[in-house]
């Protein structure tokens, strides 16, 4: 049966982030709350997926033997699950892991269309092959959800770095007028401007695989 989404779910997480990381201790380089309860607007059975990162020199296995003690079940290679939860455990290293499941996540979060057809799917959570055609949904999802991942990282980046530059610029001008605010705000434009200009996304920009 589906649930609404709730601000609930969050504490949830939270509770649940705090247990795993007094279980596994120096294991847990980072917690995230992942999947359709991470949503806003998408409903959904209410189990929280969570996707933990353990630290390079961590053992896969020992922290694995730390879940089972905490009550969850192994299920698959590396997903684990109890009532509530379920958890990803994946190395802080394996970088396309995690950019997998954030992009899902922030396209389901920004695409309406995307979550009202994942929704539907998960109406029909009784269909047998449920967890095959809810796989298969994702799969397509995320070229597009990792192009516009991508596009976002890359345009946050411009912005930045065009908003140091802008600043730098803005305090030779502060000195040049003699008024340093002034300098600063022109400067800041500049930056600004410049940095929205090369994060923009080209057309012939091409998901990387």
């Amino acid at each position: 049966m589906l649930r609404e989404y709730t601000k609930d779910w969050r504490g949830d997480f939270a509770a649940e982030k705090k247990k795993l990381k007094s279980c596994l201790a120096s294991d847990v380089y980072d917690v995230l709350h992942i999947g359709a309860t991470s949503v806003k607007e998408l409903s959904t059975c209410g189990k929280i997926d969570i996707l933990l990162r353990i630290k390079k020199k961590s053992d896969p296995l020992s922290a694995e033997e730390k879940l089972i003690m905490q009550g969850y079940k192994k299920i698959a290679d590396g997903i684990y699950e109890n009532e509530a939860s379920r958890v990803y455990m994946i190395s802080c290293s394996d970088e396309q892991a995690y950019e997998q499941h954030i992009a899902i996540q922030s396209y389901l979060q920004n695409n309406k269309e995307a979550r009202e057809k994942y929704e539907a799917l998960k109406k029909d959570y009784a269909i047998c092959d449920y967890e095959a055609k809810k796989r298969e949904f994702l799969d397509t999802l995320l070229p597009a959800a990792l192009k516009s991942y991508r596009s976002a990282i890359k345009q946050s980046q411009s912005l930045s770095l065009g908003m140091c530059f802008g600043t730098s610029i803005g305090l030779c001008l502060g000195v040049a007028l003699d008024n340093i605010p002034i300098g600063i705000c022109l400067g800041m434009s500049l930056g600004v401007s410049l940095g929205s200009l090369f994060g923009r996304p080209r057309d012939d920009d091409d998901t990387k695989k």
